[in-house]
């Protein structure tokens, strides 16, 4: 089996479309439907990487290669706003500094009430 079709397999298990994972890491949707119908084991380390990160394990659990998964301590589901500001920070448009300074600003507000 191709390391494209054992990725594909893993989103499915998932439940994550080929959109939800392309916004969130910035690779092209179009390369999951081209593997869809061209499945292949030619795929950089970069990509790779960022489909590892973004479910939270090894390379190798993403090919297939790792039966068990590493394992979470808490599963955290995110609301779609959530989600954006997640992608922005990912992505750059927000700095972490400046998060942080704005969760200290709002955690003292919230001190003040």
């Amino acid at each position: 089996m191709e390391y494209s079709q054992n990725i594909l397999e893993f989103m499915e298990s998932k439940g994550v479309s080929g959109y939800k994972l392309a916004k969130a890491t910035q690779i092209s949707e179009s390369l999951f439907s081209k593997w869809r119908g061209n499945p292949t084991s030619d795929i950089s380390a970069n990509t790779l990487g960022k489909i590892a990160e973004y479910f939270h394990v090894s390379i190798d659990c993403i090919l297939g290669r790792e039966s068990k998964m590493i394992q979470q301590t808490e599963k955290i589901l995110l609301d779609d706003k959530e989600e954006e500001i997640i992608i922005s920070i990912r992505n750059k448009k927000i700095s972490h500094k400046r998060l942080m300074d704005t969760i200290e600003f709002l955690q003292s507000q919230d001190n003040q009430d």
